[in-house]
């Protein structure tokens, strides 16, 4: 009785430690490379800048056998559960919402951490590049990463929104009278 409690235990800490699909890793692993580079922004509200590499061909690409070309898979990704690390120190859960195709090798996926209501996650992926933007409000932060899907590296920049400076509305555009 006591071997089968064992291999019961051991199969549901796989299982919960292959959750969800990793897709954003840090390509530099250690922290103080992204201290240094704290120092080198221009922009107070920018926290830290770094690459990440994106492992879209293990998740994403589909190839074509006839045509020997890529094109992104048709996967249903809704409902799935991604994780991200933009940096060494954390790693970010996000449960996908949503997901469209407006072209051919276009893809589009939003979703949200699944402990945060408010906080958004916006992924674009086309043939060439993506974009990826994380607003984690509870802590105040946004990550935007921008990359080149056939090497998978891309540029990740934290930004701090609490000092960003304010914006202001332009004036209402009011229509000419008749």
């Amino acid at each position: 009785m006591s071997l089968l409690i064992i291999f019961f235990v051991n199969h549901t800490s796989f299982a919960a430690s292959t959750g969800g699909i990793e897709i954003i890793t840090p390509v530099d692993l250690d922290p103080s490379t992204y201290d240094q580079q704290t120092h080198k922004a221009d922009e107070q509200y920018i926290v830290r800048t770094g690459q990440v590499f994106f492992a879209a061909k293990d998740f994403f690409w589909d190839v074509e056998l006839e045509s020997k070309s890529s094109a992104i898979a048709n996967r249903v990704f809704s409902e799935s559960e991604l994780i991200l690390a933009f940096f060494p120190e954390k790693k970010f859960r996000i449960n996908i919402d949503s997901e469209s195709r407006p072209k051919r090798n276009i893809l589009s996926i939003q979703g949200r951490p699944g402990e945060s209501r408010f906080s958004t996650f916006t992924m674009t992926l086309t043939e060439d590049n993506y974009l990826i933007t994380f607003q984690d409000l509870d802590n105040g932060m946004v990550y935007k990463v921008v990359g080149n899907m056939k090497t998978g590296v891309g540029e990740v920049t934290q930004i701090d929104t609490k000092k960003l400076p304010p914006a202001y509305d332009l004036e209402p555009i009011v229509p000419p009278k008749k």
